[in-house]
C-alpha cells in the first residue's frame, strides 16, 4: 500500500486528428492513494480464504473445491486470444463482437489463476493470469457499448491481485497493459472527442460517462469497471468519477463534467402492459452531471423497486447485484457506499428476492406470491432517468413476452453472501432488515449447497469462499505512511498489540470495537475510531478502556493446539479485569487483576493456559472491566516452557542460558516458567519438571 506515480506514455492514435493532439498535450499524471490489493479482495480477504481452505472449514472448502475444478482455474488451459493471433496479426486491435467473445472468457481465466496462484503458490497460475494481460494489450479501438466493455472487470480483477502478491509481471508489461486500458491517454482535463467518435480508443473512454442513453444495468457495468481501473491504476481521480456518479454527486472540480441534462426523447416505440419505450434524440445541456439511470436513487426506487423490473427479473437482479459488488470495492477503499440512502442497495435485494422467492416457497408471513401493484402502492409508475422506459406494472417475464418467465428462475444465483456478509455480519442489522435475503440464501443452500460460479458477469461468483466472514472488521498490522491500513492477518502464535484492533471504515462502535465515550482521548494513534489510545512516556502505545468496552482482532490458527493466553495490563484502580474469548466461546473467564500502581506500570497476567483452538481463521475479543485499566498487547503463545535455547526441545541445552537468564535479570518467555512475567527462582522448579518430563 503505497502512493504511486506512474506517467501516461501515449500511443499515437490510429486516426490522428488535431483534437488528439491537444488531449495528448494536457494529459496529466495523476497520484492515487490506495489499498492494494484492493478491488474485491484485500489481502486479509485473500488470507482468509487461503487458510479457511488449508483448514477445510466449510463452506469455504467446498466453494474452493468449485472452483479449483473449473476449467478456466486451469494454467494449462489455452489463452483464447491467442489463436485469433496465430491466424491475424492484428486481431486483437480492435475489441468487438468477435474479439469480445474471447476477453471475456480469458478473463475468467485470469481471474480465477490469478486466485488460484495465491491460494496454492504455484507459480504457473500467476504465469497464466499474466499471459492473458500480454495477450490484449494491443488494443486500441472499441467499437462496443459500455455494457459489453463493462464485462472485462474480471480482467481487471486478476490484474490488481498478480500486480500485488506475484513479482514476476514485468514493470514494462504492466505498463503496456496501463496504456491500453485508457488508449489514447488519460486525462481529467480534456476529452478526445474526435478519437471518441471515430472509436480510436480502447476501455475508459468508452466508459467514462457510464451509459446514459441505456437502462441502469448498462452504465452500472461501465461504472464498475472505471472503479476498478482507478484502483489498479492508482488513479484517484478515476474512482472518485465512478464513486460520485454512483451515489449521485457532481463531478470533482478536478474532472471533466458527466453528461448534462435532461434526455430530449422523441415518439413512442413500443407499448404492452408492463411499460412504454420512447426513442432517445440526444441531450439538453441544461443540467449539468445530471446523473442517469446508474445512480443508486433512480436506479432503485424508494420502495425497493429495481428501475427494470418492468423489464424483466433478470436485469433487476444483475443490475441490483452489480450495485452491492460496487459497495464491496469501495468498502475495501473506505467508502460506505453500501449505506448511500438508508440502505438503498439492501432494500433492492429485499424487494427483488420477496417477489421472486415467495412465487416458489411459502413462509407464515408471506403464504401467497407476493404481487406488488400500483394500486398497493407497492409498485411504483414512473419515467426512469432519461426518459426512454415508462414503468406501468411488474414483469414476471421478458419484455412483452410473456411466454418467456424469469420469475423466481434465478433463485439459485450467487448473490447472497456478499450483501449478507455487510449487512448481517458487519453492521449488525436487525434480522427483519434483511429478511428476504437470508431466506434466498437459506433456499440457495437447499439446493445447492454453496454459491458457485455464473457466466452473467454482473453477479458476483464464489460467494461463499470470497465473502463469508468471521468478524465485523478487519484484520491489520498498521497504517503506512498516507494513512492507510496495512491489512494482514494476525497469525498464532503472536503478540497482538493492543492498538491494532480490527479495522472499520465508518462507526465501528459495537462492531470491531465499543468505547462508552466519543473520541479517542488519547489521540496517539487511530484516529479512525472512538477507542482511547495513548503514548506512553518510553514511546509505547497501548489502549486505554473501561468496564463493557471491547476490542476485537481476527487471527489464523495455523494447526490445532493448545495455547496459552497472557495479557500485558496496568491499572491505577483496584476491580480491573480482562477476558478473552474466541469465536464468541469464554476462553479465560473473568480475570481480575491487582492495582499496579499507574497506567504504565505494566504487569503480564496469564489468562488462561492450554486452551485448545482449531485450525482456521477466528475472532478473538477481549472485554475489559473495571474503572479503567490499559491493554498493551494480547499474547496467545503455544511457547514450549523451559526451551531457552529455542530448538523446539527441552534439553541439557538448555540449562546453561537458563542459569545465564537467571543471573542476568534478562525476561524471555521460554524462560518464564511459572508465567509470572519474570525469570526468578520461582522458575527453578518448573523448569526442572520440563527438563526431566514430570
Amino acid at each position: 500500500m503505497h502512493t504511486i506515480l506512474r506517467s501516461n506514455h501515449l500511443s499515437l492514435a490510429i486516426k490522428t486528428s488535431i483534437a488528439a493532439i491537444i488531449f495528448f498535450a494536457l494529459s496529466v499524471q495523476t497520484f492515487g492513494q490506495f489499498v492494494h490489493p484492493g478491488v474485491s479482495h484485500k489481502l486479509s480477504d485473500l488470507q482468509r480464504m487461503k487458510h479457511m481452505i488449508e483448514a477445510g472449514v466449510e463452506p469455504w472448502a467446498s466453494s474452493f473445491e468449485q472452483l479449483s475444478s473449473h476449467g478456466r482455474a486451469q494454467h494449462s488451459i489455452a489463452v483464447g486470444g491467442l489463436s485469433l493471433l496465430a491466424n491475424d496479426p492484428n486481431a486483437l486491435v480492435e475489441f468487438n463482437r468477435t474479439t469480445d467473445n474471447f476477453l471475456i472468457n480469458d478473463s475468467t481465466t485470469a481471474y480465477l489463476n490469478a486466485l488460484m496462484w495465491y491460494f496454492t503458490g504455484d507459480s504457473r497460475h500467476a504465469e497464466k493470469a499474466i499471459e492473458v494481460f500480454n495477450t490484449y494489450t494491443t488494443f486500441r479501438r472499441n467499437t462496443e457499448i459500455p455494457l459489453i466493455t463493462g464485462r472485462i472487470v474480471r480482467l481487471l480483477e486478476a490484474a490488481e491481485i498478480i500486480r500485488h502478491t506475484y513479482d514476476g509481471w514485468d514493470p514494462a508489461d504492466i505498463q503496456a497493459f496501463e496504456d491500453m486500458l485508457v488508449y489514447p491517454g488519460y486525462s481529467n482535463t480534456t476529452i478526445p472527442q474526435a478519437a471518441i467518435d471515430s472509436r480510436d480508443v480502447s476501455f475508459y473512454w468508452t466508459i467514462y460517462n457510464g451509459d446514459p442513453g441505456r437502462i441502469g444495468n448498462q452504465g452500472l457495468s461501465a461504472i464498475r469497471v472505471m472503479m476498478a481501473m482507478g484502483i489498479f491504476m492508482d488513479n484517484e481521480i478515476m474512482y472518485d468519477r465512478a464513486v460520485r456518479m454512483l451515489r449521485g454527486q457532481p463531478h470533482r472540480p478536478d474532472d471533466v463534467p458527466y453528461q448534462s441534462g435532461p434526455a430530449i426523447n422523441g415518439g413512442q416505440q413500443v407499448t404492452c402492459d408492463f411499460y412504454e419505450q420512447h426513442d432517445l434524440i440526444g441531450f439538453e445541456s441544461t443540467i449539468p452531471d445530471f446523473g442517469f439511470n446508474e445512480v443508486i436513487g433512480h436506479y432503485i426506487h424508494e420502495n425497493g423497486q429495481s428501475q427494470e423490473a418492468d423489464r424483466d427479473q433478470a436485469h433487476a437482479l444483475g443490475g441490483v447485484s452489480c450495485i452491492t459488488g460496487m459497495c464491496e470495492i469501495a468498502w475495501n477503499q473506505g467508502d460506505d457506499v453500501f449505506s448511500t440512502l438508508d440502505n438503498r442497495p439492501l432494500l433492492g435485494l429485499e424487494y427483488y428476492i420477496r417477489y421472486n422467492l415467495s412465487d416458489r416457497l411459502s413462509f407464515p408471513d408471506q403464504p401467497e406470491p407476493w404481487e406488488p401493484t400500483v394500486e398497493s402502492g407497492e409498485f411504483f409508475q414512473r419515467f426512469v432517468r432519461n426518459g426512454r422506459r415508462f414503468a406501468l406494472k411488474i414483469n414476471p417475464g421478458v419484455n412483452c413476452d410473456q411466454g418467456n418467465v424469469t420469475r423466481g428462475t434465478l433463485d439459485t444465483f450467487p448473490v447472497y453472501e456478499l450483501p449478507l456478509a455487510h449487512y448481517r455480519d458487519r453492521m449488525g442489522l436487525p434480522s427483519d432488515d434483511y429478511k428476504w435475503l437470508q431466506r434466498g440464501h437459506d433456499y440457495l443452500v437447499s439446493q445447492i449447497g454453496v454459491e458457485g460460479i455464473t457466466d452473467t458477469i454482473q453477479v458476483p461468483l464464489y460467494g461463499s469462499l470470497f465473502y463469508r466472514r468471521v468478524s465485523p472488521g478487519d484484520p491489520i498490522s498498521g497504517f503506512d505512511s498516507d494513512g492507510l491500513p496495512e491489512f494482514a492477518m494476525n497469525e498464532l502464535p503472536m503478540t497482538i498489540e493492543a492498538e491494532n484492533f480490527d479495522y472499520f471504515p465508518g462507526d465501528g462502535q459495537g462492531r470491531s470495537y465499543s468505547d462508552n465515550f466519543a473520541g479517542n482521548q488519547g489521540g496517539a494513534y487511530r484516529s479512525d475510531s472512538d477507542v482511547d489510545v495513548f503514548q506512553g512516556a518510553q514511546g509505547d502505545i497501548y489502549v486505554n478502556g473501561a468496564g463493557s468496552e471491547f476490542l476485537t482482532y481476527t487471527v489464523n490458527v495455523p494447526a490445532a493446539g493448545t495455547f496459552d493466553i497472557l495479557a500485558r495490563v496496568s491499572s491505577p484502580f483496584t476491580g480491573s479485569s480482562i477476558k478473552i474469548s474466541v469465536d464468541g466461546v469464554d476462553q479465560t473467564g473473568v480475570v481480575a487483576f491487582p492495582n499496579t500502581g499507574s497506567f504504565e506500570n505494566w504487569r503480564s497476567i496469564t489468562l488462561a493456559q492450554d486452551v485448545p483452538l482449531s485450525q482456521g481463521v477466528q475472532q478473538v475479543r477481549v472485554d475489559m472491566g473495571g474503572i479503567a485499566m490499559s491493554l498493551d498487547s494480547i499474547s496467545i503463545t503455544d511457547i514450549l516452557c523451559g526451551d531457552v535455547s529455542q530448538d523446539g526441545f527441552v534439553n541439557f541445552l538448555d540449562i546453561a542460558p537458563f542459569i545465564a537468564l537467571l543471573t542476568s535479570g534478562n525476561y524471555l518467555e521460554q524462560a518464564d516458567c511459572n508465567l509470572d512475567a519474570e525469570v526468578s527462582f520461582l522458575d527453578i522448579a518448573p523448569f526442572i519438571a520440563s527438563l526431566t518430563g514430570t
